[in-house]
């Protein structure tokens, strides 16, 4: 009978828990960075917090067929309409998130953060009107606008810097950013993209692929003196609209597209030599010369590029990076090794902070500073083009 009994209470304290449950998450589940009932609550202290777990989707259906959407994709397809839609409205379908505000040059501005699938944020423009909160649906300068971790540009003065995407998210990205995201076939395709990119770079700028190969590398082999090379870095930056020639206003006014081409032997006595070469390469078949240099590099000098490409564990640097954003215009990073212990190409599109070939690129681009004054291009005379 006594164990019957202590059967039956343990029945019954399991099932109390159980029925509890739902009671107890729906009330601790919600991050702090949620607002419960439909309260407009201005916070700029408490952190925003990724949780997949709150996305919430809008269920409809159009022409016979059930669609869900994100806030994201329900905010896309509302901003044609010329109705105002409050705030609140939206919270009561997605939640109620607190609201960041701030004023700056007489001009307010207020902004949320919402989760979506992925690792992946919705930022949220408002704005106030006669002490309602709206939908700022036709404001798109950083927000009203889905980013991942590696958006880094264009922030600052948009939202406070804990808001960063990064700052939220930490390193977690997009499933699609990582290797094991694709087939090795699809892997190996885009592989070979890239060295076909690379190699139409080098054959219209009229250099070797491999820069064992060069001019300069053949003349120190027939001195004998080739081995006193322990190694080669190649660095390419191509840059749409890089230079500009004329007035502006006139009709001779014209852009080019360039690249700018560091190829830097290292000699096993720690020292060095890059030839930088600015190309203007709108011209067929070759690229055009605007700019060559040659500089002799020192042992600091060396060892800071050297040490870059062991911090940064280069050799295992996709060719094909996942994380490389797709897009038009901009710019594009890449290098290529061999010797110094590393033997890789890899290339990136708009490369940030986060990437290996970024570090070094400004890591180059400082050494050439130092030594000669780039005459044209965006790159080294950016400030010009701000004008």
């Amino acid at each position: 009978m006594k164990r019957i009994l202590c059967l039956t209470l343990a029945l019954l304290m399991t099932l109390s828990a159980l029925l509890c449950l739902p009671a107890c998450s729906g009330q601790n589940k919600l991050p702090a960075d949620f607002v419960r009932g439909d309260e407009i609550v201005i916070d700029n202290e408490t952190p925003f917090v990724y949780d997949e777990s709150t996305v919430r989707y809008y269920e409809y259906e159009y022409e016979g067929r059930e669609y869900s959407d994100t806030i994201a994709w329900r905010c896309f397809w509302l901003e044609d309409s010329e109705h105002e839609y409050t705030y609140s409205s939206i919270a009561k379908l997605f939640g109620n998130k607190i609201v960041r505000h701030y004023t700056e040059d007489g001009q307010d501005t207020y902004y949320t953060v919402y989760s979506l699938p992925d690792n992946r944020l919705f930022y949220m423009s408002l704005y106030m009107k006669d002490g309602v909160l709206y939908w700022n649906k036709d404001l798109y300068s950083g927000l009203n606008e889905t980013y991942d971790a590696r958006w880094v540009e264009g922030w600052k003065g948009t939202v406070y810097e804990q808001d960063f995407p990064a700052a939220i998210l930490g390193d977690a990205l997009p499933a699609d950013c990582y290797l094991d995201y694709y087939s090795p076939e699809e892997i190996e395709r885009r592989n070979n993209l890239q060295w076909e990119f690379y190699g139409e770079d080098c054959s219209r700028a009229g250099i070797p692929t491999d820069p064992f190969t060069s001019d300069f590398y053949c003349d120190l082999y027939a001195q004998g003196r080739h081995k006193e090379v322990d190694g080669a870095i190649r660095c390419i930056q191509s840059v749409s609209f890089d230079t500009e020639e004329g007035d502006p206003e006139s009709e001779d006014y014209t852009v080019h597209h360039g690249a700018y081409f560091y190829d830097i032997y290292v000699f096993t006595d720690g020292t060095g030599i890059l030839f930088f070469t600015h190309f203007n390469t709108d011209v067929h078949p070759r690229y055009a010369v605007w700019q060559k240099e040659e500089i002799k590099l020192s042992v600091i000098e060396v060892q800071k590029l050297t040490t870059l490409l062991d911090v940064w564990d280069f050799d295992n640097i996709p060719t094909w990076n996942p994380e490389e954003f797709s897009g038009f215009d901009g710019e594009t990073t890449t290098v290529f090794t061999k010797g110094l212990g590393h033997h890789n190409l890899t290339s990136m599109w708009s490369a940030s902070e986060r990437d290996a070939v970024y570090h070094i690129r400004e890591a180059i681009e400082e050494i050439v500073r130092d030594h000669v004054t780039v005459e044209r291009g965006r790159i080294y005379n950016l400030a010009w083009y701000e004008k």
